[in-house]
């Protein structure tokens, strides 16, 4: 048995403590850093949690480590793709072996309710150290725990931003809803838009369907400026708004660098 822990029935005792201290962390990089520490301090190991998408990040937070990545150790890795532990030996060796002799590092995977939130890395900080079975079955219950309790801190939080963007929602139509003039009224929703939702650039096209394209109409931001082309129009199937426009569906890029849909406007 190790000499830097011990198990003992209060182990359970220290997981409802956990679950406690996660709930009150305001964020899930927060978590992370709770989590780490409380290995350090029970088993003397370094650790590393790795979120995964889609369930990280969370909207409006810090950002964290996330999987799939191509930098995380190939156990981080293989444990994400199958959601089993995965050891590794001292030599290198990668193994599914639970009681294999000279584990100096596993992950472990943080699920629940079928779902994998991430992988807890753990590392013996010496090499030539083994981590024993009884650390291993405390590292194993731990993850269990924390995954329950980051679950319903994770869906507290999509609530409280959903319920956050509905009320900035209804500040936006409130500020247009007595407007009847077309353009004042779309001057008025990107310019709300932009200011309440901290947006670069908002656009409004009118969708012209005999003549299968958009006409812009207003715009508010500071990335680009069409106020001084007034009849500018992109026609269907042209970048991402043509191809919203033709397809009658919401568009999402992440990174239009690497969106073959997208065409620079030049302003």
């Amino acid at each position: 048995m190790s000499s830097r822990w011990q198990a003992t029935q209060g182990n359970w005792r220290q997981f409802l403590r956990l679950g406690e201290q996660l709930l009150e962390q305001a964020s899930a990089a927060e978590q992370v850093e709770l989590i780490a520490d409380l290995v350090k301090e029970k088993t003397g190991c370094d650790s590393r949690v790795w979120l995964a998408k889609p369930f990280y990040p969370l909207p409006g937070e810090p950002g964290v480590d996330t999987l799939p990545n191509p930098e995380a150790p190939e156990l981080v890795n293989r444990t994400h793709a199958d959601h089993r532990i995965t050891y590794e030996l001292a030599d290198g060796t990668i193994t599914r072996r639970a009681r294999a002799k000279q584990i100096v590092s596993l992950a472990i995977p943080l699920s629940t309710q079928h779902s994998l939130l991430g992988v807890l890395e753990v590392i013996r900080c010496n090499p030539e150290e083994a981590i024993p079975p009884d650390e291993m079955d405390y590292l194993v219950g731990l993850a269990s725990h924390a995954a329950v309790n980051m679950q319903i801190s994770r869906q507290v939080a999509l609530k409280n931003w959903r319920y956050d963007q509905l009320n900035l929602i209804s500040a936006v139509s409130d500020q247009i809803s007595n407007i009847t003039d077309l353009n004042q009224m779309c001057r008025q929703a990107t310019q709300s838009i932009a200011q309440t939702f901290n947006y670069n650039y908002v656009a409004i096209f009118i969708l012209d369907a005999q003549e299968a394209k958009v006409n812009f109409q207003a715009s508010a931001g500071t990335s680009v400026n069409l106020e001084e082309q007034p009849g500018f129009s992109i026609p269907f199937g042209e970048g991402l708004i043509g191809y919203a426009a033709e397809h009658n569906q919401v568009v999402y890029s992440p990174d239009v660098s690497q969106d073959a849909r997208y065409r620079f406007i030049e302003s």
